[in-house]
């Protein structure tokens, strides 16, 4: 069996790196798994250490937490600049010798692009990851577990026919066969007093009874058994186009339960429809696991996003508008205690990036809002230009920044288009900042 190996940084995901090593030491035992290079002898290259430990390992795990990227040493310097950053190290040997390397992602951390690592990490870019979150531990690690056994357990060696017969002692065999053998002079059986031989019969049936028996429990016992793997490990349905009281049904009948939810704007998508599940269909969890879902909102709430800009609050206007920003490096992290509240969760391309004027951008922006002044009002995303100064253009609103927002407190996600610069009111080496509000 090849060893898996643990690669991680200690200020960065030391935590989630343990459990983790306990969980799989119980499924594939401690010689199979190890996440730190044991004490490295005096006087011996520990690159060389490193890359001989990384060599006898069928797979690398390579976790990334918050700080995994951005780390900093002693000299502020950050630390996978630097060739000899054991985390580099770890990464870049198994990269070179193409041996597996499976990104894992925890507490909510995101793949780092090519143009921010060093030259021989840029392929962990690439490589498919999986993410470990805090309420879905145990179903994570079962995913995260049947992908590994591919890379650590040996392949089932091929079934060896016996060879067959050759020509000749087969033709002995049947000229042996053919030689008449003397059967053994049975007794007949005697017929009882009304002329039918029924102690024969009774034998026969008493013989039969005992083998329908056992027949008959052993299927039960085999139903029974699949019916309890069935509810102890159930497979995720497939909810996807269905709308969220089906998805209810469908997941409550295979012992699951929904997760989280939040609504996302695609026009391609059929309203009140589920568009997106975690864990994915197919995929074998424990009982009771939540799968969280995204659903299509309903179609006046997609006609409002289309006509927001020509009709931007249906019930009438907010006296206070509840404003969050992300100008500059910082971001809000809280709605506040107000009846209106917005805040930026996430934004791509991330805030603060340097884009080329005049050449246009995708923009995706996720927002959490709450509103209880009005069953419904005008959720708008801005675009705000910085110049090289940190002195701002003018705020921009596309018209895919019109979203309608309606009562109580939800998430949506966001695509804008938007070119850069357009308004002329700063440099070509200018940033971009995010805002929303009412």
């Amino acid at each position: 069996m090849r060893a898996i190996f643990i690669s991680y940084r200690r200020n960065d995901a030391e935590g989630e790196a343990g459990r983790l090593f306990d969980d799989l030491v119980r499924e594939f035992s401690d010689q199979s798994v190890f996440m730190d290079v044991s004490t490295i002898e005096a006087g011996r290259d520990f690159r060389k250490v490193i890359d001989e430990s990384v060599s006898t390992c069928g797979v690398l795990l390579s976790l990334i937490g918050p700080n995994w990227l951005d780390a900093k040493n002693e000299a502020g310097e950050r630390r996978l600049d630097d060739p000899a950053d054991f985390v580099r190290l770890e990464t870049a040997s198994a990269l070179k010798r193409d041996i597996p390397v499976i990104p894992v992602l925890v507490r909510g951390s995101r793949m780092p692009r090519p143009d921010s690592l060093p030259e021989d990490l840029k392929d962990l870019a690439y490589r498919n990851g999986v993410e470990l979150t805090h309420p879905r531990w145990n179903s994570d690690v079962q995913l995260l577990i049947k992908a590994l056994r591919p890379f650590v357990e040996p392949p089932t060696p091929p079934v060896i026919e016996p060879p067959k017969p050759s020509p000749v002692k087969a033709d002995l065999r049947r000229e042996a066969q053919l030689v008449p053998t003397p059967l053994p002079v049975q007794p007949a059986p005697r017929p009882s007093p009304d002329g039918t031989y029924g102690d024969v019969e009774v034998k026969k049936r008493s013989r039969l009874i005992p083998s329908l028996i056992a027949g008959g429990l052993a299927l039960l016992g085999a139903i029974a058994a699949y019916f309890y793997l069935s509810q102890k490990n159930p497979t995720v349905p497939d909810v996807r186009g269905g709308t969220l009281a089906e998805a209810t049904t469908k997941l409550e009948s295979a012992h699951l339960a929904v997760g989280r939810t939040r609504t996302q704007i695609d026009p391609s998508k059929e309203a009140n429809t589920v568009i997106a599940q975690t864990p994915p269909p197919n995929v074998k969890v424990s009982a009771d696991t939540k799968v969280d879902l995204v659903l299509s909102p309903p179609q006046e709430q997609v006609d409002t996003a289309k006509n927001a800009s020509q009709d931007p609050v249906k019930t009438g206007s907010l006296s206070t508008s509840g404003q969050a920003s992300s100008i500059g490096p910082k971001k809000e992290n809280t709605l506040g205690d107000g009846p209106e509240g917005v805040m930026i969760l996430d934004a791509t391309p991330p805030n603060g990036s340097h884009l080329k004027q005049g050449e246009p951008t995708q923009f995706t922006v996720t927002v959490r809002y709450r509103l209880t002044s009005l069953d419904k009002a005008t959720l708008s995303i801005g675009l705000v230009e910085f110049d090289a100064t940190g002195c701002s253009g003018n705020g921009h609103i596309p018209a895919e920044g019109h979203t309608p927002a309606f009562r109580g407190e939800n998430t949506v996600t966001i695509p804008i288009q938007w070119t850069v610069g357009v308004s002329k009111t700063v440099s070509t080496k200018g940033s971009i900042g995010y805002t929303a509000s009412f």
